[in-house]
């Protein structure tokens, strides 16, 4: 558990090759940004992007081989509780 300070951003990021899988799940006390994102120079690619979310359990599959990262932004003016969990690959 970690807890988000209004426009605070919690990032994890995995080393991932293409068709590797994780499975991912959050929930928090109030709607977040959520997205998986990789770096792809010069632009960011985002495979996932979701607005307002307060809870989810997905999986994800690697397209190509890269460095992807989950990233969580509390867009709230609260402080808000995230509870998350990736597992894999």
């Amino acid at each position: 558990m970690v807890s988000l300070a209004p426009q605070e951003v919690k990032e994890v990021c995995l080393d991932m090759a293409a068709r590797d899988e994780i499975h991912f799940k959050f929930k928090s006390d109030h709607p977040v940004a959520f997205n998986i994102h990789y770096h792809d120079s010069p632009t960011v690619q985002f495979p996932v992007q979701l607005n307002k979310v307060t809870e989810i359990s997905e999986n994800f599959f690697a397209k190509v081989s890269q460095s992807y990262c989950l990233m969580w932004t509390n867009k709230t003016p609260m402080r808000t509780r995230l509870f998350y969990q990736v597992d894999g690959p």
